[in-house]
């Protein structure tokens, strides 16, 4: 069966990370989710940061992110969240997606709840603007911890990968210390590797139901047709998330990653 794929070269440190679906093994490829275009450059992506005034309150419930205005244009807003340190050579562990009449609604009430937020941990945050897939404005780096927890992953979970480095398996299934619900496509799993010591690239392995992923040699075959021009042997590691709608919001949840292995291309 053909599959298409997108390769993404990810170079400025600010930038949201795009994901770029494909079908694995024989499953269909599913439509991709609209992200910002990554840049091709090492600029920063330019954003006019007093367009949100982005403000983070720490509630019973999650993080409240406040604006002073989105502005009508605006066709999606992501949210991108790190533990700790953001940093652009790894997935975000918390990334969410507004777009459709949940984001009418909050260009009205001018807030989101994140509710992915765990006591004590320290969070670095960013929200860009998209306008059609085009990056139009956006918020500084806002760091924060919350006073109390409000619904996180509670059980231990690895990202397996099998001797022969081809395959992923997520062990066990992830438990969350409140109820969630699963988007109808659970998991997504995303192959990372970095061509040097500036760049990283990324490609979508699967999205769908399975606690297991056979990526080579079909995502290999594919990166090098559209990419002929990655050739050598780079460090990679592949990442698992849980998809969870969370009111009319999409939330990428990075559960778990592989420890770095030699990809060939």
């Amino acid at each position: 069966m053909t599959h298409s794929i997108n390769v993404c070269k990810m170079i400025s440190i600010g930038m949201i990370f795009v994901i770029m679906l494909m079908g694995c093994a024989n499953d269909p490829a599913p439509a991709p989710v609209p992200a910002p275009s990554p840049q091709e450059n090492s600029e920063e992506i330019p954003v006019n940061t007093n367009v949100l005034g982005l403000q983070i309150e720490n509630t019973p419930r999650g993080m409240r992110l406040t604006f002073d205005d989105i502005p009508a244009d605006t066709t999606t807003v992501y949210i991108n969240m790190y533990e700790n340190k953001h940093d652009g050579r790894q997935w975000s562990d918390v990334f969410g997606i507004v777009l459709g009449p949940k984001l009418d609604e909050i260009k009205q009430t001018k807030y989101v709840l994140c509710p992915f937020v765990k006591k004590d941990q320290s969070y670095e945050i960013s929200v860009q603007l998209s306008r059609n897939n085009e990056i139009i404005g956006g918020s500084e780096v806002i760091k924060t911890t919350p006073s109390q927890d409000a619904t996180y992953v509670s059980n231990n979970i690895e990202l397996q990968l099998n001797t022969e480095q081809t395959s992923v398996t997520l062990s066990p299934e992830p438990e969350f210390s409140a109820s969630v619900e699963f988007d109808e496509l659970k998991y997504e799993y995303i192959l990372l590797f970095f061509p040097d010591e500036s760049s990283s690239s990324s490609t979508g392995i699967y999205s769908g139901n399975d606690l297991t992923c056979t990526f080579i040699p079909d995502t290999t075959n594919l990166i090098e047709e559209n990419a002929p021009e990655m050739k050598g042997t780079f460090p990679a590691h592949a990442v698992a998330l849980c998809n969870i709608k969370n009111e009319g919001v999409l939330w990428k949840l990075c559960t778990a990653k592989t420890e770095e292995f030699e990809l060939t291309l």
